[in-house]
Formats: C-alpha cells, sequence, structure tokens
C-alpha cells in the first residue's frame, strides 16, 4: 500500500499500518511533499518498508 504524505501533512500512519498489518501488505511512504515533517515525534519516510522523496524545487 502506498500513503501520501501531502502538503507536509502526514497521512495517518497508525491506521494504514494497522490495515497494512491485517492484510499482510508492505508499507510504502510517498514523502515527496514532506520533508522534514513528523508524526507523533518521528520522521515521516520512517515508518514504511521503503520511502519516496523528490528534491526537485518546484515539488513543494
Amino acid at each position: 500500500m502506498i500513503g501520501v504524505h501531502l502538503y507536509g501533512q502526514p497521512f495517518d500512519i497508525n491506521a494504514v499500518q494497522e490495515i497494512c498489518k491485517k492484510n499482510n501488505l508492505f508499507l510504502i511512504e510517498d514523502a515527496a511533499q514532506a520533508q522534514g515533517a513528523r508524526y507523533n515525534g518521528k520522521t515521516v519516510g520512517t515508518f514504511g518498508e521503503m520511502a519516496c522523496y523528490s528534491f526537485y524545487p518546484g515539488k513543494i
């Protein structure tokens, strides 16, 4: 499952992690628009099996 952190706002990671766990799915985080954002004190992009970032200047 791919969760998207958009406009610097993290998605509800706890809810998505629970769905992934119940259905034996991997979590991929799209953090291209959320560099530096945090969820429960932890940096986004560190919750799933992998994360994708973008450093293109027009992305944010």
